[in-house]
This record gives C-alpha cells, structure tokens and sequence, in this order.
C-alpha cells in the first residue's frame, strides 16, 4: 500500500476495528399503526 505520493493528490485512509464489546441494555421502539419502529444498543468494550 502506498501511502506518499509524489503529486498533489487527497488521500484518505480508512480502518475497520475490531472491537470485543458487551451489551449493557437493549430497547426496541415500535409503532404498529404508524408502521415505524427503531432500537437502541448500548455496549461496553470488555
């Protein structure tokens, strides 16, 4: 992978971590009638 180049150019580099996480709490929101639903995670690294 080449990081410097020798013109101008925009370079981005991007990263994916790999994380071990725990779950805290877990809530699901739904509206049958209105046809929408969400949820929320929340997560703690271990």
């Amino acid at each position: 992978m080449e990081l410097y180049k020798t013109y101008d150019e925009t370079v981005f580099i991007c990263f994916r971590p790999w994380l071990t996480m725990q779950v805290v709490d877990f809530s699901l929101i739904t509206d049958e009638w209105g046809m929408s639903g969400g949820w929320k995670l929340s997560l703690e690294e271990v």
